[in-house]
């Protein structure tokens, strides 16, 4: 409360944000040990670190509710990492996927892909005629392998890794670089998996500037 002109004025909740500086009044015999007040010149008291001690409570338990409520929304638990294949599962899909690309070996390429699993690539509408770079289960996905195929060997598919990719127990990621280790440009590629078990879920492939030049139609091309 405060004075204006000889009269008690009760303050509403606005005036606190005001110009003026704000007071609050405490009792004494309620002062934690401790704490350091503020004595202003009308002799009201504000608990200065019990004030910022409040605040700063009110901010962090809304923090982790929020943080808490984006792990739920998700699916995860905030202290892991939900697992959705193996190691084991991760290498065995590093090497048989290059190794039955290599041998054109269709039927086994498609035995790593669940049946619903989808696959996006620039190259789906460059060899099929599609607008999407979307296929969805191993009959759209079938067509797509079988013309890749059929358009090897190509001197700049020479399948070259380092040996080394990343896994973190959903997606699986490995690069195809440009400089070969034996001299020479080859198309660049990451290939980006997440995995469900020992196959594929969904499958994305990115082109480095290098092989994105082989995307664009040529003058004769079929």
């Amino acid at each position: 409360m405060s004075r204006r002109g000889g009269r008690r004025h009760r303050c509403s909740s606005g005036e606190f944000t005001g110009g003026q500086r704000s007071t609050v009044r405490q009792r004494d015999e309620h002062r934690r040990p401790g704490r350091i007040t503020e004595q202003h010149p009308d002799r009201r008291q504000v608990d200065v670190a019990g004030f910022v001690a409040h605040r700063f409570s009110m901010m962090h338990t809304h923090f982790d509710a929020t943080v808490t409520s984006r792990h739920s929304v998700a699916g995860m638990d905030p202290d892991s990492t939900i697992r959705t294949a193996s190691d084991d599962d991760a290498e065995f899909i590093y090497h048989e996927w290059d190794r039955r690309t290599r041998a054109h070996d269709i039927d086994g390429l498609l035995e790593l892909y669940t049946p619903d699993a989808v696959l996006e690539t620039p190259l789906i509408p460059r060899i099929l005629d599609r607008r999407s770079g979307v296929l969805t289960g191993r009959e759209q996905i079938r067509p797509f392998f079988q013309r890749g195929t059929d358009n090897r060997p190509n001197d700049l598919v020479r399948w070259y890794r380092t040996g080394r990719y990343h896994f973190d127990g959903q997606t699986l990621m490995w690069e195809y670089p440009r400089a070969h280790a034996d001299g020479g440009d080859q198309v660049d590629l990451a290939e980006v998996m997440d995995l469900r078990g020992p196959q594929i879920a969904h499958h994305r492939i990115y082109w480095g500037w290098f092989g994105t030049a082989l995307l664009v139609p040529h003058p004769g091309d079929g």
